[in-house]
């Protein structure tokens, strides 16, 4: 029986997919000329055999096309224009996955299906800021695409991990002025060698990089589309500590130099620095210009490798100068805001384990593929970061001990989301575990559990 399509196809599309096309030197299958009998234009309803339908035969091929060619991105962007494209497809429309058949490709199927099935192209919602009409129980509510009321009821929970930590995190406040830095000026004016004063300063810059992108991201990236309000709540509390360590590297500049600009501008000519900051950002940025399902999961991914790689690599460095007697009102800020950080990877850590739990059809194998892919380049850039840091002059952190550590780290934040390890690194500077002690208090980051850790008394079994 005949179905009718309504919708417009813009016509830049099939130009940009021939033009690309034919830049390779290649002959792409060939679009139909208009029935005229059908009388087909850019705003049509037409029976399923004119020439609407062929244009979407096109477009299908074209697709499959390309997935040869890995022009997967390029034909995403090209496709994302017709939102109604995938209500087509999922419903009585074209059927693109028939295409695959023509393929012994077993790849190129999987690659369609994770399209149109696996949320790469399924727009996520924000959640509404007052919804009266929602009657979404407790147990229907969902780390993101749920209907909530938007009301803070927490005599009502579901995910009792993020209220236990939300208790943990205010129990935990503290203040950057709490720490001493007197001592900290003389010795960066008169201890620290050329190198280790020139080390401090790009550990410094990028933490501070770090910490402003992530309450940005936080408030306006991630938080909008989660539709728990115990998850709204904790991301809030983790914004604000992402502005107080902000702040607590503004009392460390102060300190110790009369010229700020320097440090906070270092990202403006040190190229290195940019370049990381650049490739940070990334899959953060792609979540704000196109906010799918997937791009979501990949972004608490990335969330991932920010609090649990690159910020505990960055603290490393102020250890290894405390260890040597150095800057320790330094060392002792950085105690305070792993301490925090600790918190915000155990968020993330469970927000993808739950979203796992209510989304398993996300969670693909291509997905983890790109994500281990992405754990690869976060060891990469995060080694090269502190080759380049330490130049190896500082205190015995060879390239290799600070690949084998970073390794190390990416491989334990992944098996504590139930994937499997990467590099099976030990960890190389075990002394570091000492620093991490908080007063009688213990932080055993290394393992994303907190022990004895807030000032109340919380139980993290469960974690």
């Amino acid at each position: 029986m005949p179905y009718i399509i309504e919708i417009k196809i813009e016509d830049f599309i099939i130009k940009e997919v021939d033009k690309v096309v034919r830049k390779r030197g290649l002959e792409p299958p060939r679009l139909a000329a208009p029935d005229p009998k059908s009388g087909a234009s850019a705003n049509f309803a037409t029976p399923a055999g004119s020439f609407v339908n062929q244009k979407w035969d096109y477009i299908g091929k074209m697709l499959i096309f390309f997935l040869k060619l890995k022009k997967l991105q390029k034909i995403f962007r090209l496709l994302a224009k017709i939102q109604k494209l995938i209500s087509i497809i999922r419903g009585n429309g074209i059927n693109i996955l028939k295409y695959a058949s023509i393929s012994k490709n077993t790849k190129i199927i999987k690659n369609i299906r994770n399209v149109f099935y696996q949320g790469a192209f399924m727009q996520v919602q924000r959640k509404k800021i007052y919804n009266p009409n929602s009657t979404e129980s407790v147990n229907e509510r969902k780390i993101f695409g749920g209907d909530p009321t938007s009301m803070f009821d927490l005599n009502k929970i579901k995910y009792q991990w993020a209220y236990n930590l939300w208790k943990v995190m205010l129990a935990n406040t503290w203040f950057p002025e709490e720490v001493n830095m007197n001592a900290d000026k003389r010795d960066y004016n008169g201890g620290l060698t050329a190198q280790e004063k020139l080390g401090y300063d790009r550990a410094l810059a990028q933490l501070i990089f770090m910490d402003s992108l992530q309450t940005n991201n936080l408030i306006d990236n991630v938080n909008p589309y989660m539709t728990s309000p115990e998850i709204n709540l904790i991301l809030v509390r983790q914004a604000y500590e992402e502005a107080l360590h902000s702040q607590s590297y503004a009392v460390m500049v102060e300190s110790i130099s009369a010229n700020t600009e320097e440090i906070y501008d270092m990202w403006r000519v040190d190229m290195q620095l940019r370049s990381k900051n650049d490739h940070i950002a990334d899959v953060y940025m792609e979540l704000a210009k196109n906010p799918t399902e997937r791009n979501l999961i990949k972004a608490m991914f990335a969330n991932q490798i920010l609090e649990g790689i690159y910020f505990y690599s960055g603290f490393s460095y102020f250890y290894t100068l405390a260890r040597s007697g150095k800057m320790l009102g330094s060392a002792q800020m950085i105690r305070f805001i792993q301490r925090d950080e600790v918190t915000h990877l155990l968020l993330f850590q469970n927000m993808i384990n739950s979203a796992k739990k209510e989304r398993a059809d996300l969670f693909t194998k291509d997905l983890e593929e790109e994500v281990v892919e992405m754990f690869k380049k976060a060891v990469e850039v995060e080694s090269a970061w502190g080759e380049y840091i330490t130049q190896g002059q500082i205190l015995g952190l060879t390239s290799e001990i600070i690949r084998e550590y970073i390794q190390f780290l990416a491989d334990d934040r992944l098996t504590h989301v139930g994937m499997p390890k990467i590099y099976g690194s030990k960890n190389p500077i075990k002394w570091v575990d000492q620093f991490s002690s908080f007063n009688d208090q213990k932080t055993n980051f290394f393992e994303a559990k907190v022990t004895n850790y807030a000032k109340g008394s919380i139980n993290f079994d469960d974690f």
